[in-house]
């Protein structure tokens, strides 16, 4: 009989983190927009998709999905901040995870407008402009 209790309360916590997971995504939200990417040889515009899962009040994990120059991307990381209306900032890594970029803004009525930047050896670069709505 104790062997039985240790094993079922070795392998409970798993059983938790896996509900808790389903949860989360069942919650995640999603956005859809267009961004800018500014560059020394112009703005390079595109569509955005943006899957915010709640990781506690106010805190999110957050992926972003988006083609550039002809590649799809997905860029990692977190967030903090309202996504109906208030501020809304965070911060990703790119695919390989050897770039960081932040992005900050505000929402309104579920409607996120701000800028984007990267963070590098030399201090933050601009890198344009981005909006998201809720999708469907």
């Amino acid at each position: 009989m104790m062997k039985k209790v240790l094993v079922f309360l070795c392998f409970t916590p798993f059983l938790q983190f896996g509900v808790a997971g389903e949860t989360a995504a069942e919650n995640a939200v999603t956005l859809i927009g267009h961004y800018v990417w500014t560059r020394k040889d112009g703005d390079h515009p595109g569509e955005i998709k943006a899957v915010f899962t709640p990781v506690k009040d106010g805190e999110w994990a957050v992926a972003f999905y988006f083609d550039f120059r002809g590649k799809a991307h997905i860029y990692e990381g977190t967030a903090e901040g309202k996504l109906d209306n208030g501020e809304l900032k965070g911060t990703v890594k790119n695919d390989n995870k050897n770039r960081t970029f932040r992005f900050k803004g505000s929402t309104a009525d579920g409607t996120f407008t701000g800028t984007h930047l990267e963070e590098g050896g030399r201090g933050e670069r601009d890198t344009g402009r981005i909006t998201l709505s809720p999708a469907g």
